[in-house]
């Protein structure tokens, strides 16, 4: 099991363009105060609203400060964005969407080459954790073979529920990174690859507190990352509130459909 475990890191080397990675227990929720001023630390597409990182230009200026470029890439994943090969040194993923649970304690850790020394502490740490072994990596295998397929299709939904939410007469504002007018289309088209993110944000003239948990064409209703089913949240910017639907994999005519439902006055 050791090699499949092996393997499954030199391929996400290999689409990120790190020179290592580790799969360990860990998180991405304190990486800000992590490295004591020494870091930039971006996420290759997030925010409120959402938008996509310029990795490129991100990484040239902290290096021209002295400082290197940390990467959260776990909503666009090492399948949909190439940090590293981009200029980012470490590169963060949650491996949640992957494994279709919330909280799974897992991420893969990639450097892109010789850790600075800033980083060293941090890179011990990785190679000394536990890695995942009998079950949890038998479920990882498994999952991570569906992934990609996933990923693409939650990606092509979010480009319909975008195109669909710019045309609805009661939604006022619509930013997803797959449309021509966003303002961060043009560094998502050369920072992304297969598909703009699973997420789209917009405002309705009402902006209800009842779509916020909204679970839209779940079986059994029930919503997991990276699953078929789609969610609405109201999430905070700080220009205000946005409703954020993230996409599943499921039909996008039934997503549009029940978008429509969700949002009749």
């Amino acid at each position: 099991m050791d090699e499949t475990l092996d393997e499954m890191e030199r391929s996400w080397s290999k689409r990120l363009g790190a020179r290592r990675t580790w799969i360990v227990p860990g998180g991405t929720e304190h990486l800000s105060n992590a490295f004591d001023g020494a870091a930039e630390v971006e996420e290759s597409l997030g925010g409120v609203p959402i938008a996509c990182t310029d990795i490129r230009k991100e990484s040239q200026e902290a290096s021209a400060a002295g400082r290197f470029l940390v990467v959260d890439n776990s909503l666009a994943s090492s399948f949909g964005c190439p940090a590293a090969r981009l200029g980012a040194t470490l590169v963060i993923e949650s491996l949640d969407a992957i494994l279709c649970d919330i909280g799974s304690g897992l991420i893969a850790a990639s450097v892109k080459d010789e850790a600075p020394e800033e980083l060293g502490p941090l890179v011990a740490s990785f190679a000394e954790r536990p890695r995942p072994q009998g079950r949890m990596l038998e479920e990882l295998a498994r999952r991570l073979s569906s992934f990609e397929r996933r990923r693409r299709e939650a990606s092509d939904a979010a480009q319909v529920a975008a195109a669909y939410l710019t045309c609805h007469p009661a939604v006022t504002c619509v930013r997803y990174p797959g449309l021509k007018d966003d303002p961060t289309y043009r560094i998502a088209a050369s920072t992304l690859q297969s598909g703009f993110g699973p997420c789209v944000d917009f405002r309705s003239q009402d902006l209800r507190p009842d779509l916020g948990g909204r679970i839209l064409c779940a079986p059994g209703n029930t919503w997991v990352p990276g699953g078929i089913a789609s969610r609405m949240d109201i999430v905070e910017g700080k220009d205000g509130p946005w409703i954020r639907l993230t996409c599943g994999y499921g039909d996008p005519k039934k997503l549009v459909l029940a978008l429509e439902d969700a949002l009749k006055r």
